[in-house]
């Protein structure tokens, strides 16, 4: 129960934007950053200097995000890149990855920040929507990005910088018994309760979170929930 209040009414925070130094060289990627918690953050980075990929699939709100932001903060050294992955279409999700890796030498942070909730019943397609775009689209774009992960973490002279962030949600509550429920092939069950089916896709952070911790650690990359 004190769990579900501390995600529901989170105390005051400890560390706050006037604790983030200069970010002038370090790169950044945000999905899901042209509106809400995502753009916020993108506009706090730049601030702060930093070079921000604004990933979302709508290059028209990322190119009005993109404008937003410069116009609150003129006297940013940072850069604001567009980059357009849809989550749920994954040739889309390689082709961002590549075009990325042509222009950068270096990732310090990948912020998997995007997601869907509930969508509407006629938007299915050969995955579940949610699970395309919370889980598996997320982690496509992990593995991509991974070696630009690890090249960075290798010439970073402060340990523990370089890092890829999980945003998940309460999964305390509404979420299935096991957290990702599973069919006899082995593929994520497409629940019949709506915030189920949405909540295991949170749980499925958690787990990938967990995971990409265990295997990154040595590389000197921290994955964490955030």
């Amino acid at each position: 129960m004190s769990s579900s209040f501390s995600q529901a009414f989170p105390p005051a925070p400890t560390s706050t934007e006037q604790n983030v130094g200069n970010l002038q060289g370090k790169v950044f990627i945000v999905t899901g950053a042209a509106s809400g918690v995502g753009y916020e953050l993108a506009k706090l980075l730049y601030r702060r200097n930093a070079i921000v990929y604004i990933a979302a699939r709508s290059l028209e709100k990322v190119d009005r995000a993109i404008k937003d932001i410069k116009a609150m903060t003129p006297s940013s050294k940072g850069r604001l890149v567009p980059m357009i992955p849809d989550l749920s279409n994954f040739p889309t999700i390689k082709e961002a990855a590549n075009e990325f890796l042509q222009k950068e030498d270096r990732l310090d942070v990948l912020v998997h920040n995007a997601g869907l909730m509930t969508p509407p019943a006629s938007s299915k397609g050969e995955q579940d929507l949610e699970m395309a775009t919370n889980c598996l689209g997320p982690f496509l774009l992990d593995q991509l990005l991974e070696p630009m992960l690890t090249r960075t973490a290798s010439v970073e002279p402060t340990p523990d910088r370089v890092r890829v962030v999980w945003v998940s949600s309460m999964i305390t509550a509404s979420v299935p018994d096991g957290g990702v429920q599973f069919d006899k092939r082995g593929s994520p069950k497409v629940l019949k309760n709506a915030m189920q089916n949405y909540m295991q896709t949170k749980a499925g952070n958690v787990f990938l979170a967990s995971e990409a911790a265990k295997r990154m650690h040595k590389e000197g990359i921290v994955s964490m929930v955030g």
